[in-house]
């Protein structure tokens, strides 16, 4: 079937709400949102061909991390300084990765500017900005250029 380019509009609206659900920290299997129906089948669809997408990459990784406390050790000692450029552009999920990963060293360097977020429809947060203070207090230094 060949859709018209409004039921397009439509599929991409629909694509990016569930992309931005996930971001979000949303299950499917708890999501009261009006494209829930869609996104159980789409998951459906996924495992049946045995597939992943990008969101899935993400949610997937913090689960593994959040399920399997070895594992979260192994990658946080892998790594003893961590650079995240485009701050302002992390999500929820995202942030929750760089916190497991990036808290038991505490070197943490990040770059962003609140005036340049792009990403607001992946489920960019600019609350990641104001709470990493709290979150890696023993690194956290706030430096602004004009």
């Amino acid at each position: 079937t060949t859709l018209n380019k409004e039921e397009m509009r439509e599929v991409r609206q629909v694509k990016a709400t569930i992309g931005y659900l996930k971001n979000d920290g949303v299950e499917v299997d708890t999501c009261k949102h009006e494209v829930a129906d869609v996104w159980r089948r789409y998951e459906e669809l996924k495992q049946e061909a045995n597939a992943i997408d990008y969101d899935d990459m993400l949610c997937l990784t913090l689960r593994l991390l959040e399920k399997q406390p070895d594992v979260a050790a192994r990658y946080a000692s892998r790594w003893s300084h961590i650079h995240v450029d485009e701050f302002q552009d992390t999500n929820k999920v995202q942030y929750a990765i760089l916190r497991i990963i990036g808290r038991p060293h505490a070197n943490l360097f990040v770059v962003g500017d609140a005036d340049q977020s792009i990403y607001g429809w992946r489920g960019a947060s600019q609350e990641n900005t104001a709470r990493i203070g709290d979150d890696f207090d023993l690194c956290a230094k706030s430096v602004r250029v004009p």
